[in-house]
């Protein structure tokens, strides 16, 4: 293998270091590089087409791409947490509460950084207060380049509205942008190895190659270039499928 090439038997404790190797492990049972790229995206969003937070069910561990409305923060006098901030993010439609508790002025820096306008990821499970949907202590991540109080529509200007943001099965433990991070690290050095398809078939079907349909599964450059993904991955399971039934029975 050649320096800095990874392969889809790498180990990801190779590939990604061992704390984040053990995570992936402990959570979805991960252990190469080929098991993580396995893990196709459940969803795409695109910037200018939020979640509808009218959808969201009590109990449901959840990721939402909204745009942030408010931003408060309360003093708290009764012992525990000094302080309780609050955020209201919003689709334009419906609105969901997020809610931090701080013991610290200090452990308030990242909360302050939240400012109304922006857009951002936002993950938890959703809890009911007083008859209100919120997330408790939710994990975030600011969308980068995010103008404040972008247009949430699909009108969106070029090629900020058209990305397409891929959102992975998760868990309260490891969210679906720490998975994103570990997919786009793989990614940037994958050597896919030697097609399983033959020429002739990917000529004759009309499919991509291996290599280029795991990149648009995780980053389609739009919804066409992920369905053409979507195709040929189906042709690889229906050829293992095959190759399994063809062996010899031991």
């Amino acid at each position: 293998m050649l320096p800095g090439v990874t392969t889809l038997r790498e180990p990801l404790n190779r590939a990604l270091g061992p704390r984040t190797a053990k995570a992936l492990e402990s959570v979805f049972g991960f252990r190469t590089v080929g098991d993580l790229l396995r893990h196709y995206p459940r969803r795409y969003y695109t910037r200018g087409e939020l979640t509808d937070l009218s959808s969201l069910r009590e109990g449901d561990h959840v990721t939402v791409l909204a745009r942030i409305d408010k931003v408060s923060l309360h003093p708290m006098r009764h012992g525990g947490p000094n302080s309780r901030g609050e955020v209201i993010v919003t689709d334009d439609r419906a609105k969901l509460m997020l809610t931090f508790f701080f013991r610290s002025p200090k452990s308030q820096f990242s909360f302050r950084r939240l400012v109304p306008g922006m857009i951002g990821m936002f993950a938890g499970t959703v809890s009911s207060f007083r008859g209100r949907l919120q997330l408790i202590h939710p994990e975030y991540e600011m969308l980068p380049g995010a103008p404040p109080n972008a247009d949430l529509t699909p009108e969106l200007a070029g090629e900020f509205a058209t990305e397409m943001i891929p959102v992975y099965p998760a868990s309260a433990k490891l969210s679906s942008w720490a998975i994103s991070r570990s997919v786009k690290t793989v990614l940037d050095t994958l050597d896919a190895g030697k097609d399983p398809l033959p020429a002739e078939l990917r000529q004759r079907e009309g499919l991509d190659g291996r290599a280029e349909a795991i990149r648009a599964i995780h980053r389609p450059l739009d919804w066409a270039d992920q369905k053409r993904a979507v195709r040929r991955l189906k042709w690889d399971e229906a050829f293992m499928l095959q190759a399994a039934l063809a062996q010899p029975a031991a």
